[in-house]
């Protein structure tokens, strides 16, 4: 699922029932992408049936390139936090 939030000050919360709660905050990029592999994680060894209780938030620019002169950089990160326990 792809979120286009057009705001980078806007947080995104992962939350349900449980205790713990991650909070998503990006700079420069507008979007969240929220994925699990799903069944695809099975022939990963460091995975395997783990996914059922995984949830990849990343932080991202999606939609159309950046370009960029020679030379020049672009900069974008997420900051990820746990809350709760």
């Amino acid at each position: 699922m792809i979120y286009h939030l057009k705001d980078t000050l806007i947080d995104v919360v992962i939350a349900d029932n449980l205790p713990i709660r991650c909070c998503q905050a990006r700079h420069v990029l507008v979007f969240a992408v929220v994925w699990n592999p799903w069944e695809k994680a099975l022939t990963m060894a460091d995975l395997g049936d783990g996914y059922v209780n995984m949830l990849c938030v990343e932080a991202g620019h999606v939609t159309e390139p950046i370009h960029l002169p020679p030379g020049e950089q672009f900069v974008g990160m997420q900051t990820l936090t746990i809350i709760g326990q």
